[in-house]
This record gives structure tokens, C-alpha cells and sequence, in this order.
């Protein structure tokens, strides 16, 4: 049995000592799903940076909408306290009618 290993051995062997071991072959007109392998591979690499880049672009502009301050400059009634005021006084007189504020436990 050892012969025969080591025939086999000497059978795979190069003039420099190593073993005759193919390279694999590569088939350029591969086809995936009926594209080219290139085709195929470029695609995939375009929706893989899209689908990184887009919810980063969205996270950014996000926060560059979160970092703007809000300023209310004023409304047509004169004071922005007294509008709020009579915003909510408005909402809670509301409440107060259909007696939804008589349910409410705070």
C-alpha cells in the first residue's frame, strides 16, 4: 500500500518538487438568471451600496432636520403665549363639554 502512495505521489509531481495541481477554471459566459456573470455582479454590487447609502442619506438628513431650531415668530393674533393659551383653553373647554375630562385619572 505505501508503493502505491507513493506512486501516486510521484505521478502529481512537478520537476520543482510540488504537487501538479490545476488552477481552477474560471467560466466568463456564466450566466445568472440569464445575465452575464459581469452583468450580474455589477447589479449586485450597485444594490449593495444603495442599500447602504440611502438609510445613511436619510439618517443625515434627519438629523440635520432635528438640529434646526424651531422658532415660532409670531401668529396673527399678537402673542405666541396668549394663542397657545387660548389653543389649549380652546381644547380643554372642548373636553369639558363632551365630559371626557370627568373620565381622565392623572
Amino acid at each position: 500500500k505505501l508503493l502505491l502512495c507513493c506512486a501516486a505521489m510521484a505521478d502529481n509531481s512537478t520537476s520543482l518538487g510540488g504537487t501538479a495541481t490545476q488552477a481552477p477554471q474560471v467560466d466568463a459566459t456564466a450566466d445568472f438568471f440569464g445575465l452575464p456573470a459581469w452583468l450580474f455582479g455589477s447589479i449586485l454590487f450597485a444594490v449593495g451600496v444603495l442599500g447602504c447609502l440611502l438609510p445613511l442619506f436619510c439618517c443625515l438628513r434627519r438629523q440635520a432636520n432635528l438640529r434646526k431650531p424651531y422658532i415660532i415668530r409670531g401668529t396673527p393674533h399678537g402673542d405666541v403665549k396668549k394663542s397657545v393659551d387660548g389653543f389649549v383653553n380652546q381644547i380643554l373647554d372642548s373636553a369639558e363639554q363632551r365630559g371626557a375630562l370627568g373620565n381622565v385619572n392623572l
